[in-house]
């Protein structure tokens, strides 16, 4: 919740993929509300589901549209925020119900989530904030660049990221507008989140893009985001 919150008042808000990994954020944020660089808002940090077998990932189950055997976890994620999440945080605490004070925000397989979320449901999300996208990695690869991401089925991994939905989802639909952001030292998310910012704009879409000299990283997750809600809030002011 903002510094000082109205109960009367309704505040702008966003949601959060990965809120596990999250929590230090409104530490950063409220001197920003504070000093006047960003408005009051509320923040809700959504946790991914736990895995509890061998080769079972459901964060890529929920987040990724393509993983094996995720299609109901991702639908079931979509569904908890659309129809628990939303409405109890609107009810509760003052969370506006106005689709120009709502942000979706996620980072690596979280960022496909959060623009799968705004083209899917552009009225309800139209602005979204991605960082350091997942969009077809290299199996080959390895995992270190991609171990924030939890992938243990790796084989699978390039035809699940959802590069092809994320890039038909742009067609006809240039309603959500995007910040996008990503570090030159990950490189395949580097290139990646390049590429979609290149397809975003050629459909049509409002696009901002800032890079920056860091890996795949928590340590610049935050302050990117903060840059992200300073460029959304603006655009609405």
């Amino acid at each position: 919740m903002p510094p000082d919150a109205d109960p009367a008042k309704k505040y702008p808000v966003v949601y959060l993929a990965d809120g596990n990994a999250r929590l230090e954020f409104p530490g950063m944020i409220e001197p920003l509300i504070l000093s006047g660089q960003l408005p009051p808002m509320i923040l809700v940090a959504l946790w991914p589901g736990n895995s509890h077998k061998a080769n079972e990932d459901r964060r890529s189950e929920e987040y990724l549209t393509g993983w094996p055997e995720g299609t109901g976890y991702f639908l079931a994620h979509e569904s908890f925020l659309l129809k628990e999440v939303m409405p109890y945080v609107e009810q509760s605490f003052g969370a506006s119900s106005d689709p120009k004070d709502r942000i979706v925000s996620g980072f690596s397989s979280g960022a496909a989530w959060a623009i799968s979320m705004g083209e899917r449901h552009p009225d309800i999300f139209p602005t979204v904030i991605a960082q350091s996208l997942v969009w077809g990695v290299d199996p080959g690869s390895g995992s270190s660049e991609i171990s924030l991401g939890n992938a243990t089925s790796m084989s699978s991994f390039t035809q699940v990221t959802g590069s092809n939905a994320l890039t038909l989802g742009l067609q006809g639909n240039a309603a959500p507008r995007f910040f996008l952001s990503a570090g030159t030292l990950e490189p395949r998310f580097y290139d990646a989140t390049l590429r979609f910012a290149d397809d975003a704009r050629k459909a049509g879409h409002d696009v901002k893009l800032e890079t920056t000299v860091s890996g795949h990283t928590l340590t610049i997750f935050s302050p990117m985001l903060a840059d992200g809600l300073k460029w959304a809030f603006a655009k609405t002011n």
